[in-house]
């Protein structure tokens, strides 16, 4: 069942000593996979989603940064800040997969999410550094057998386990960080492709490695968006452009070892060095549903309509019909297709990856302001956990130390942990989505309207005090953003408890009376049809993936994502996590809002969590 998944873990690692593991000396191991090396048949860690907004094309006139980050959901991430630090001469940043890079005198302070252990690294997810540069990484892309072979990936190389901390500790602008990046691939090698983003409130950029030595990134312009999955997305790469830069030889490197003609065709970056794997509809049906979401003012197609997915590839970057703000990309993070002919509710046709999924584990909106210190002006924007069944919280670059449960848990439950309350939550709430999902996404979207509705006042007072007493400033902001996420545990506390109090009372109702409808008013639900669901089945084992994303379903055929992998070695994509991908036997999995699957079901499967976690701490 769905609830067993939650106490399997992916991987069995010590926690990380208490103390600072994010203390930049600190030595990590880079990669999750065997080898270190991630290629086109590699893809157990794939998921996330990416967003680029440019300045004019925002709202509010930010720079904003965003991301999903799916992983396994039984592992826990925790919100940290990194101190500022001085470093003697001849320090170096060390990664246990080899890697090493010279450390500058000092390294700037920057808040980030970071794993529960650094077994595999520190996967500093998102960061904004004192200066006020943004960055968040990576999304996992892939490469041919042809770039492979020719340029293979370095075992020892970047990796995206170290990519933040490196980029955050030092870059005084996006170019620096662009630039460092780049200068480690060409010298050191990267150990995986990968994409990611860096930027400030002037300018972002969009940074996708292409081999072990090569790389390219491009500028997105200030009036347009970006939005990418797990393929590499450039095309045109015109690096005597300002808005480009990319590695040494990167086009004759390609010409020289026949990955393109040019006497027949146009360098375009992904076909060279990408795989059409990843074009796959796993992929691109999310860039699709960023399209179609956001609109395409400029789109080179006729009628407001995106092309479906198979209409590929579309522009790398493109015009919104109207403004993005920070409020439509949270919406965005959530999206699962709703009113398209995708909408994993409508329909019982296999669906590919939604953009909104339980296997999230984290997901931030870094909102990055031309004008105003960084401390007061910046805002990261974080969710613990799957942004379904999570507030964003406003963490401003001011706050230095995170409250206690946002430091807490590992791969198993922990009631202390801020990420397994919200985990528990999600978990919950797709036990059955049409009863329970609503009510859950009403009350964080209400939460979040009142956090946008007095940021302005908020940053307003904030900017007063800064011209008395800057440590002032700091702290009023600091105060709030640790105010707001202790709110947000409140809210999924009290969210959760609803729930079993609910489910609770429609099923001692239904077997005491089978006849009788019993249905709480405050939930305001449809009754559910007794005598239906009294006779209700459990789900069948040939039916285990619907529920477990750690089993595999069993029909030893090929994920649409990388056409290699089967749901049991997917630790990010799997049917239960993705939420839009169907079984072997045709059915809609039951984050898909699967009918049948009511609340009595969901009483049997709170009750199997409860059982299996007080097993748990018994052992």
């Amino acid at each position: 069942m769905m609830v067993l998944s939650v106490l399997t873990p992916v991987a069995a690692a010590a926690p990380a000593a208490d103390g600072d593991a994010s203390a930049a000396p600190a030595a990590e191991t880079e990669s999750p996979t065997p080898d270190g090396v991630q290629t086109e048949t590699d893809a157990e860690y794939r998921g996330c989603t990416m967003v680029i907004v440019g300045k004019n094309a925002s709202a509010d006139g930010s720079v904003v940064l965003a991301r999903t980050e799916d992983y396994s959901g039984n592992w826990a991430k925790h919100f940290r800040h990194v101190p500022a630090e001085t470093h003697p001469e001849g320090a170096t940043f060390e990664a246990a997969n080899g890697l090493e890079w010279p450390l500058p005198n000092e390294t700037y302070a920057y808040n980030a999410a970071q794993d529960w252990t650094t077994e595999w690294g520190r996967f500093h997810e998102f960061a904004i550094n004192s200066e006020g540069v943004g960055v968040t990484a990576t999304t996992t892309t892939s490469i041919n057998e042809d770039v492979e072979e020719v340029d293979p990936l370095v075992e020892g190389g970047l990796a995206e386990a170290s990519v933040t901390t490196l980029v955050a500790q030092r870059a005084d602008t996006p170019r620096e960080g662009v630039e460092l990046v780049g200068e480690i691939v060409e010298q050191e090698g990267a150990s995986e492709p990968f994409a990611m983003a860096v930027a400030n409130g002037t300018e972002a950029w969009l940074i996708e490695t292409a081999s072990g030595h090569h790389w390219a990134a491009h500028r997105i312009p200030d009036d347009e968006y970006f939005v990418g999955a797990n393929a590499m997305r450039l095309g045109e790469v015109d690096l005597d452009s300002p808005d480009y830069m990319g590695s040494d030889g990167l086009i004759d490197f390609a010409a020289e070892h026949d990955l393109y003609d040019p006497e027949t065709e146009d360098f375009h970056f992904a076909k060279a060095y990408g795989t059409a794997d990843d074009y796959a509809a796993y992929n691109y049906q999310r860039v699709w549903g960023g399209l179609e979401y956001f609109g395409t003012e400029n789109a080179p197609w006729d009628g407001d309509e995106v092309p479906g997915p198979d209409a590929r590839p579309y522009p790398v970057t493109v015009e919104p019909d109207e403004e993005i703000s920070v409020k439509d990309v949270m919406d965005f993070t959530r999206y699962r297709y709703q009113d398209t002919e995708y909408d994993a509710r409508e329909t019982d046709e296999p669906l590919p990856r939604t953009v909104g999924t339980t296997s999230t584990i984290e997901s931030h909106i870094l909102q990055l302001r031309e004008d105003g210190p960084t401390p007061i002006s910046d805002v990261a924007w974080a969710a613990m956990g799957t942004p379904l069944a999570s507030p964003y919280v406003p963490y401003y670059p001011a706050l230095e130390e995170f409250p206690e449960p946002y430091r807490q848990g590992n791969d198993t439950y922990d009631e202390d942990s801020a990420f397994w309350q919200f985990r528990s939550l999600s978990n919950l709430r797709f036990l059955s989505y049409d009863y329970f999902g609503p009510k859950v996404i009403e009350e964080i979207e209400t939460f979040e309207e009142a956090e946008l509705e007095q940021q302005a006042e908020k940053e307003r007072k904030a900017a007063e005090l800064w011209e008395e007493n800057e440590t002032k400033a700091r702290e009023y902001l600091a105060n709030y953003s640790e105010e707001q996420a202790w709110e947000a545990l409140d809210l999924a506390d009290d969210l959760e408890t609803e729930i079993h109090t609910t489910v609770a009372q429609i099923e001692g109702w239904k077997l005491a009376n089978p006849s009788v409808d019993a249905q709480p008013e405050e939930w305001d639900l449809p009754a559910p049809d007794a005598d239906a669901d009294a006779d209700e089945p459990e789900p069948d084992d040939d039916n285990a993936d619907t529920d477990d994303p750690g089993t595999d379903d069993g029909d030893d055929t090929s994920d649409a994502d990388d056409g290699s992998t089967d749901d049991a070695d997917d630790g990010s994509t799997d049917d239960a996590d993705d939420g839009s991908t169907d079984d072997a036997d045709g059915e809609t999995d039951a984050d898909d809002s699967t009918p049948g699957f009511g609340v009595a079901a969901a009483a049997v499967a709170i009750a199997a969590l409860i059982a299996v976690g007080a097993a748990t701490r018994r052992r």
